[in-house]
């Protein structure tokens, strides 16, 4: 029963993040990009370039909506079970450690991103490859 509710709960959740995936627009071309009614492949078609564009927007969406989104639903549940323990320090104990989990999770993930994000600033990778504006800032020049 624990795992159908969990399940149930992730599912909505993972539905609830997509309208932010479509609104995003995680695929940059291919499609009618202007919105002037014509779809022009010689502008608008895919390239090369348009793939670290897709994962800089994959990175982006795992990083700043689905991450919060499961943090905040684990808080939630770790609350949950805090407030229903009715003094059961088993209870108690679990609804500690999911905010432990939560919170240990959070700072591996962001700081993994810091870390590696400042490696890149500290090696130079902007300014020896020409990508001022970052490393998934490489320009899409029409064919």
């Amino acid at each position: 029963m624990k795992r159908a509710c969990l399940f149930v709960a992730v599912f909505l959740l993972l539905l609830s993040a997509a309208p932010f995936a479509l609104a995003q627009g995680l695929v940059p071309c291919g499609y009618d990009i202007d919105g002037d009614g014509i779809y022009d492949a010689k502008t608008e078609g895919c390239q090369f370039c348009h793939i670290f564009l897709l994962v800089d927007r994959i990175l982006d969406f795992i990083l700043f909506t689905f991450v919060p989104a499961v943090a905040v639903l684990m808080v939630v549940v770790g609350g949950a079970y805090f407030l229903f323990s009715q003094g059961s320090p088993a209870n108690i104990q679990r609804g500690r450690d999911i905010l432990k989990s939560v919170m240990f999770g959070l700072l591996i993930v962001y700081a993994s991103w810091l870390v590696i994000n400042l490696f890149f600033v500290a090696i130079g990778v902007q300014e020896w490859t020409g990508l001022g504006g970052g490393i998934f800032s490489i320009p899409c020049a029409p064919r």
